[in-house]
């Protein structure tokens, strides 16, 4: 397993050691790991919390007012492909509004011709 400590913990384990509380580094880091992350089993009382809102959740699929995950996706699709149309049609004004701007100001579109002035008459 890998740790990262920043700097702050990592001189807190330092001194600590170097008081003699830990062996080691690594024996310090083990124990505090070992006291700090206890195995205990999750308890009623810790879940009385999210009682209401699984009732309400519960009771909204009841109701069917929620959208199945298919549902969510086709609708999360639809407004994707709006927004595409409408920045497409942005693009399409932006550019036809810059070549006509070019073509005033007498600028050439498209590739450069192969031939000079002089070999096209």
């Amino acid at each position: 397993m890998t740790i990262s400590l920043t700097a702050e913990q990592q001189a807190w384990i330092a001194a600590h050691v170097a008081r003699g509380e830990f062996d080691s580094i690594e024996d310090a880091v083990t124990r505090l790991i070992d006291e700090r992350i206890p195995g205990r089993a999750i308890e009623e009382d810790d879940l009385t919390w999210a009682k209401p809102l699984v009732d309400q959740a519960l009771a909204e699929v009841d109701r069917g007012a929620l959208l199945t995950l298919e549902q969510h996706r086709a609708r999360n699709i639809a407004v994707l492909g709006g927004l595409a149309d409408v920045e497409r049609d942005l693009i399409r004004t932006r550019t036809a509004e810059d070549r006509s701007r070019a073509n005033a100001r007498g600028q050439h579109m498209g590739r450069p011709p192969k031939l000079t002035p002089q070999q096209q008459k």
